[in-house]
């Protein structure tokens, strides 16, 4: 697992997330254990999640008592700060690595509808309903 730090964010959300100083260093001693590990592309805030983070919070209709599915969340920001607002929100991610921290982050706000999962948009079961899927920064 990456070091971390508690950070407070632009939208008054405070998170766990990677400290960004030790990302690098970590990744380089962890491909040194395992050549086949994956860069953690999920260990950064990118600015599309605060863009999708505004948007919902300016467009509460797409998320108010709805199921929300973000694939592909890394960090999470979006549904960590939109959570309170949805009736059941699930976080996902491939990294098994940001799933934990996920689970971490929920338990940190105290969210009881949200759940974090380990999911590959390659793979997305069809017992996942969701009426919103959210997708940032995903290509």
């Amino acid at each position: 697992m990456y070091p971390l730090q508690l950070v407070k964010l632009n939208n008054e959300l405070t998170l766990y997330v990677p400290d960004p100083a030790l990302i690098q260093s970590t990744y380089q001693k962890l491909v040194a254990e395992n050549t086949e590990t994956i860069f953690p592309y999920w260990a950064k805030v990118w600015a599309s999640a605060h863009a999708m983070t505004r948007f919902l919070q300016e467009e509460p209709t797409w998320i108010q008592n709805k199921i929300v599915l973000e694939i592909g969340a890394g960090i999470g920001v979006p549904s960590l700060s939109i959570a309170a607002l949805t009736h059941k929100t699930i976080i996902s991610d491939y990294a098994p690595d940001a799933v934990t921290l996920l689970q971490k982050n929920i338990e940190l706000l105290k969210l009881n509808n949200t759940q974090a999962a380990c999911i590959d948009w390659n793979n997305v079961s069809d017992d996942i309903i969701a009426d919103t899927i959210l997708l940032s920064d995903t290509n």
